[in-house]
This record gives structure tokens, C-alpha cells and sequence, in this order.
């Protein structure tokens, strides 16, 4: 369908043998597929190492706000994301080959220089507030490691998410791998040396590794020369007319998935926090399974839509919705069925009593990729305002929930709340593509 391509060296391998894109696109994509679920399998892994290390060397109140802090961090770069990420992925495969690369560069650029800069003022007003007595030293560090950890961050997502664009999920396996062990043997050295404030020290060795990464990935020519702060100025003008919409959408996304954390910590305390997601821990094989697909299948069918061709790219994303379904659906029947067991196995004694709310994950778990599809598909099509009104909504009904049921049932109603918010927001997506795709088709 495509026509044949003249092998060459791709601009975003590293240092990597040359390599020739598929003649059936087909392929190229089921390879990618492959090496985008091995490289989830990687994150997937690395969060588990980190947060085992955490729950076995540290007390569960460092384990509590590690994972506060690592929230803050997932807001930072869903941002990022939006602004920038979003819409390069959507807009880049309507370029030639050459004018994509630099129109990636130049969303780089803006990116990078917002990110230090923001890190940059967090840290003065923390350092300020240090000195002058109104926040603790301890606090101010954590908030500190934050700021900086979410920029290096914030840049690995961006070659990342790159990478999958340009078909080169290879690459993006090779950057997580590294920063799988970087993070895992700084953590398992700091907590076997005896340091303490694990939860800061986990988040300064997150954002070290990701940001060592993303350097040398940038070292090694995988975009070309920076075209000008002029074309940057444009390119970025241009990514903000989706981007806002996407902005406002990830926002209230967070405050959908994290609102029960943050609830709980403030009213049970951060121990508890961390009683809920270490019976998360269970699901990291196929918690992030989604995101996996998402990220090799969407170019596919961004590709597809600029094509003019709706119906293919929908059915790409049902594909990818069969295939998510069965797998998490096996799993997560699999680890309710054995959490007795498995909760005595993989958590120390100190966590014996999570075992019921590892059954509310598993509801869970399985909403989460109902709704990511269809978040997908709208994406894909541009839908960006839909998305953040019907986040809006979700948004606003766990926010009001999650105390309540906090409340009367615990850390299990926390997670509940969680789980009535992604029922609900599945549910407004799919409702909201139907429209799209009768308006699309007529």
C-alpha cells in the first residue's frame, strides 16, 4: 500500500545498526507493537522494583509520599504532554519526513527552556521559604527533587513519545531499560547504605537518570539542528490551538485518577496511602499494557484518519481494544482468584491487610482500558475539547465522592471512588466518539 523504501539510516536511531522501514506497514506495526509492550513491561517492572525497595526499606509513611511526589511528577509531564506531546503526535505524521523532524526540534526547544525555567523558580521560592522559616528543610528538599525530577522527566517522555512516532519503538526500549537500572541501582544502593528520606531521595534519582537520558539521546543527533526560536514561536502558537484543550483535559484527568490519594493522605494519613497502592502493585504487569499499545498503535491510526480513511483507524483502535481486554480481563480474574496468596508473597507483614482491596483494583484495572480507547479514538480525531468536558464531569464527581466514601469504608472507598470516576468517564468517551463518528461519516 505504501510502496517500497530505500533502506537508510533512520534520524532517531541511537548509535543503532541501519535499519530499512517495512514494505507492508503491517509488519512494521506488529513489530512495533511487540517492542512498545516489552518496553511497558520495562516501566512496568522498574515501578514495581522501586516501589518493593520502598515498601521493604522504608516506613510506609516515606512510601505514602513518595507516591504523592510521584503524582506530582505525572502532572508535570501529562502538561508537558498536552502542550506538546499531543499535538506533535497528531500533527507530525501530516508532514513530510524532513519537516517533521523539524517541527519536533522546535517543540523540543520550547519544551526544554519552559520546563528548566519552571524548575528553576519552584526552587528559588522553596529556598526562599527554607530560609526564612516557613517551610521545614526536609519538606523543602521533597518539593525541590519534585520540581527538578519533573523536567528531567518531562524531557525523557518527549524522546520517548518521538520515537514511537517515528516507528522506533526500539529506541524507546533501550531508554527505559536504562533508566529502569539506573533508578533500581541507585534506590537499592541508598537504602541498603541506610538513607533516610527514601521518598526524597527515590524522586532526585527518578529525575537524575531520566534526565541523563534524555541528554545523551539529544547528544547523539536523533533530531536535527535547531531551526530558530522564530519557527519555534510558530510551531508552538500552532500546537497550542489542540494543546489547550488537551491542557485542560489532562488536568482534570489527574485530578481524577490522583484525587483518592490525595484524600486519603490528608484524611488517614500517608500510611494508608501506601497501604492502597501496594495492593496496586499486584497489577504492574498489565496496569500499563494500554498505555504500551496506545503509544505504537496511535500513530498508526493518526495516520489512517489524515488518510481520510475513519473507519481503518477506528478499527485499529478496536483491535487494540480486543486484545487489551483479553489480556487484562485473564489477568486480573487470575490475580483476584490467588490475592490471598500473592499478597503474602510478594508484600512484608506489615501489608497482610490489603488483600480486599486488591478485588476493587481489578474493577479497576479493567475500566482503565475500556476508557483509554476511547480517549484514544478521540485523539486521533482531534476531539479534544470532548475529551476535557467529559473529564470535567468525571472530575468533579470523584472529587465530591472520594471523601464520602473515605469516610464509611476506608482505603477501599478511596480506590471505589476511583473506579465509579473511570465507569463514568468510559462511558461520556464512548457516548461522545459515537457523535464524532456520525458526524465524520456524514
Amino acid at each position: 500500500m505504501w510502496g517500497t523504501h530505500v533502506p537508510r539510516r533512520s534520524p532517531g536511531d541511537i548509535c543503532l545498526p541501519e535499519s530499512s522501514i517495512p514494505e507492508d506497514l503491517s509488519v512494521g506495526l506488529r513489530s512495533n507493537l511487540l517492542l512498545s509492550v516489552l518496553d511497558q513491561g520495562v516501566v512496568s517492572a522498574t515501578n514495581f522494583g522501586v516501589a518493593l525497595l520502598l515498601v521493604y526499606l522504608a516506613p510506609k509513611e516515606s512510601y505514602g509520599l513518595y507516591a504523592l511526589g510521584f503524582g506530582l511528577i505525572t502532572l508535570v509531564t501529562s502538561i508537558g504532554n498536552a502542550l506538546v506531546v499531543t499535538p506533535m503526535t497528531v500533527n507530525a505524521p501530516r508532514l513530510e519526513v524532513g519537516a517533521q523532524d523539524a517541527y519536533c526540534k522546535s517543540l523540543l526547544a520550547s519544551e526544554a527552556l519552559a520546563a528548566f525555567l519552571i524548575a528553576g523558580l519552584v526552587g528559588t521560592v522553596v529556598g526562599v521559604a527554607m530560609l526564612t522559616g516557613l517551610v521545614e528543610l526536609d519538606d523543602g528538599l521533597f518539593w525541590t527533587a519534585i520540581a527538578f525530577a519533573g523536567a528531567g522527566v518531562l524531557l525523557h517522555e518527549f524522546f520517548r513519545r518521538f520515537f514511537f512516532l517515528k516507528g522506533n519503538a526500539r529506541n524507546v526500549l533501550i531508554m527505559d531499560f536504562a533508566l529502569g537500572l539506573g533508578f533500581l541501582s541507585a534506590l537499592a544502593v541508598g537504602g541498603v547504605s541506610g538513607l533516610e528520606r527514601m521518598h526524597t531521595w527515590a524522586i532526585v534519582f527518578y529525575g537524575t537518570s531520566a534526565g541523563l537520558i534524555a541528554l545523551f539521546v539529544a547528544r547523539t543527533g536523533a533530531l536535527p539542528a535547531f531551526a530558530g526560536w522564530s519557527q519555534s514561536r510558530r510551531n508552538l502558537l500552532e500546537a497550542w490551538t489542540d494543546g489547550r484543550w488537551a491542557l485542560a483535559g489532562v488536568t482534570v484527568t489527574w485530578v481524577q485518577s490522583q484525587a483518592y490519594a490525595y484524600v486519603l493522605a490528608v484524611m488517614l494519613g500517608t500510611a494508608s496511602l501506601a497501604e492502597a497502592n501496594a495492593a496496586r502493585l499486584l497489577f504492574a504487569p498489565v496496569a500499563m499494557l494500554g498505555t504500551g499499545l496506545m503509544n505504537a498503535v496511535m500513530p498508526e491510526s493518526v495516520k489512517r484518519k489524515a488518510m481520510g480513511d475513519g473507519p481503518g483507524a477506528e478499527r485499529v483502535a478496536r483491535r487494540m481494544l480486543a486484545v487489551l481486554l483479553l489480556l487484562t480481563g485473564l489477568y486480573t480474574v487470575a490475580v483476584a482468584g490467588g490475592q490471598r496468596a500473592l499478597v503474602g508473597w510478594v508484600l512484608p507483614e506489615d501489608y497482610a491487610g490489603v488483600g480486599p482491596y486488591v478485588l476493587t483494583w481489578a474493577a479497576v484495572v479493567l475500566l482503565q482500558a475500556v476508557r483509554a480507547n476511547s480517549s484514544m479514538l478521540l485523539q486521533v480525531f482531534r476531539q479534544f475539547r470532548a475529551i476535557t468536558v467529559a473529564n470535567a464531569w468525571t472530575a468533579l464527581l470523584v472529587v465530591v465522592l472520594t471523601p464520602g466514601l473515605i469516610h464509611f469504608y476506608g482505603v477501599g472507598g478511596g480506590i471505589s471512588a476511583l473506579g465509579v470516576g473511570e465507569l463514568a468517564l468510559g462511558l461520556l468517551l464512548w457516548r461522545a466518539f459515537s457523535h464524532v463518528r456520525r458526524f465524520d461519516a456524514g
